[in-house]
């Protein structure tokens, strides 16, 4: 009953427990300290994406710009890998089947260092909590990207395809081991949160607080997802492929997806509140 009580406190919005000196930080993961970070952006862009043939905004859903203050955190510093995500099927009682391209639910040969992929929602959440995690909420995973000082891109501003694993053509590309891009570190140090998979966040895509720019897609029918993925965005000329790339390839940028829908670049990384215990 306590585990249950733990997981449904977690899935509503991550607990903690009375005010005290917190925990070591995890294995695996890195602390996010408590303070500000600047989120979203000013900049709008109505029309700009759809003159490229695409269906949503860049930016306008991502306003404003405006300071947001977080507690501290943990996250971890890389994306689940296959053989976590491995220890999650063979521990769960779940009815959970595993992703697409998986042989007799093993990960194929070789594969245990890269990010799982092909997860709807549901299976990143159980995932993390499986391994007494959580989804990040969208201010945490941007914070984690952006650092303090709201860079564009987790190494600054300046888009730089060498330091993520993103589609470099039509065709994209292919999962990497996860860390094996540590130049696109965060100011955190947290790896790859650019490029290589997306991941799902916890939040219901719905507009931040001050915004005036409307989506049908707002409400709860989508989460939002982050970080881009190796996956090709589409069939572009060169000189605009390189544009939706390097756009898609911000930390403030935001895509929307049905939870229960998986597509073959869609991965998870976990968080976690900073436990607390009372002095005694």
């Amino acid at each position: 009953m306590k585990r249950l009580i733990a997981l449904l406190c977690v899935l509503a919005a991550g607990c903690t427990t009375p005010s005290g000196m917190a925990d070591a930080t995890p294995a695996g993961m890195v602390l996010v300290p408590a303070g500000p970070f600047v989120m979203g952006t000013d900049k709008t862009d109505e029309g700009e994406a759809s003159e490229h043939g695409l269906p949503y905004t860049w930016y306008s859903d991502a306003t404003p710009r405006r300071t947001v203050e977080l507690p501290a955190y943990y996250i971890d510093t890389f994306e689940m890998t296959n053989a976590e995500y491995l220890q999650f099927l063979n521990g769960t009682d779940l009815p959970v089947a595993p992703p697409h391209g998986w042989n007799d639910n093993r990960p194929p040969d070789g594969t245990n260092d890269e990010p799982v992929t092909g997860l709807n929602w549901y299976e990143a959440q159980f995932a993390c909590l499986f391994f007494g995690k959580r989804l990040p909420s969208e201010a945490e995973w941007e914070k984690a990207a952006r650092g303090p000082d709201g860079n564009l891109f987790p190494w600054g501003n300046t888009f730089d395809a060498s330091r993520a694993n993103v589609a470099t053509g039509a065709e994209g590309g292919r999962k990497l081991p996860v860390g094996s891009l540590p130049a696109g570190a965060s100011p955190y140090g947290v790896q790859d949160m650019i490029g290589n998979a997306w991941e799902w966040t916890r939040d219901w895509y719905a507009p931040y607080p001050g915004s005036t720019h409307k989506s049908e897609n707002y409400g709860k029918r989508f989460k939002v997802i982050r970080g881009n993925s190796y996956g090709s965005p589409g069939h572009f000329p060169p000189d605009e492929l390189e544009i939706v790339i390097r756009e898609t390839s911000r930390a403030n940028y935001r895509f929307s997806f049905d939870p229960k829908g998986r597509f073959r670049d869609s991965g998870v990384r976990c968080a976690k509140s900073v436990e607390m215990s009372t002095p005694q």
